[in-house]
């Protein structure tokens, strides 16, 4: 007989729960057993699955896999990282002889396994600093791609100019502890082993995510290296037609490997 709905919502966490202790940790190599009890015919229940980890070994290796896999997130704006970042940039903007204004950070919604971070940046500047530093904002360790840039005359003749960029970076999805620590009700763990098999659940999904990025990673920088590209030859177009634009400013939007140029109006 099938079961109630209200049955079927307790069961189907449990079985996740089995899924990811067993696949994703034995995936790992993690599975640390302290006895193995004699399976039924019908194979382990969930409780002796759980009972069958050592939860403070497994959170502990799976630990040591998460920092590892961390190391290889080159490419990605990690959190906490924004900071490193925007301290970098000021100094390519002194650098590159150009007043930076605007820098803001605004993390986007998940899009499946990347995170993206917007990047709002406004330099002034001479026409020909601009685009050194432009450039420079590839040049820094994080795959960077920029979505929009406008170009608006400061002063006569268009050689001062306002710069906008608007640009995406990203990082892997971030994985809560809660709705894994949820996951375990039903499951009997005492007060340490809970915590400890919470954070196990969590650190194993954080890994897979990081993992998935990782995947990712070579795809991302050479999206961002054909973007640069495109930006630089594009850049000096812009510059070109500034002095004949009606409102005085003139942009670009770069998707899809193309530049779709924009004068005068939105």
């Amino acid at each position: 007989m099938p079961l109630p709905r209200s049955a079927r919502a307790g069961v189907v966490p449990l079985l996740w729960l089995g899924a990811l202790l067993c696949a994703l940790l034995i995936a790992a190599g993690l599975l640390v057993l302290r006895a193995s009890p004699t399976p039924s015919a019908a194979g382990p229940t969930i409780q002796e699955r759980v009972e069958a980890i050592d939860v403070v070994r497994a959170a502990d290796l799976l630990s040591d896999q998460l920092d590892s896999a961390r190391r290889q997130l080159t490419p990605a704006l990690m959190p906490g990282e924004e900071e490193n970042l925007a301290q970098l940039l000021r100094l390519q903007a002194e650098s590159s002889d150009v007043a930076l204004g605007t820098l803001r950070f605004e993390p986007l919604a998940p899009d499946g396994v990347l995170r993206t971070v917007g990047l709002e940046l406004e330099v002034e500047g001479a026409y020909y600093d601009l685009p050194i530093f432009v450039d420079g904002l590839f040049r820094q360790r994080h795959a960077v791609e920029i979505h929009r840039l406008t170009i608006e005359a400061a002063g006569p003749h268009a050689v001062r100019v306002i710069g906008r960029i608007e640009a995406r970076l990203f990082r892997p999805v971030q994985v809560p502890e809660e709705p894994m620590r949820a996951t375990l009700d039903g499951v009997e763990l005492d007060a340490s082993e809970r915590a400890f098999a919470a954070t196990a659940l969590t650190t194993a999904a954080q890994l897979e995510a990081y993992e998935r990025f990782i995947d990712q990673q070579a795809a991302l920088v050479a999206r961002s290296q054909a973007n640069r590209r495109l930006v630089m030859r594009t850049i000096p177009r812009l510059v070109r037609r500034l002095p004949g634009s009606p409102m005085d400013w003139v942009g670009a939007t770069f998707e899809g490997g193309e530049a779709q140029l924009a004068m005068d109006a939105e």
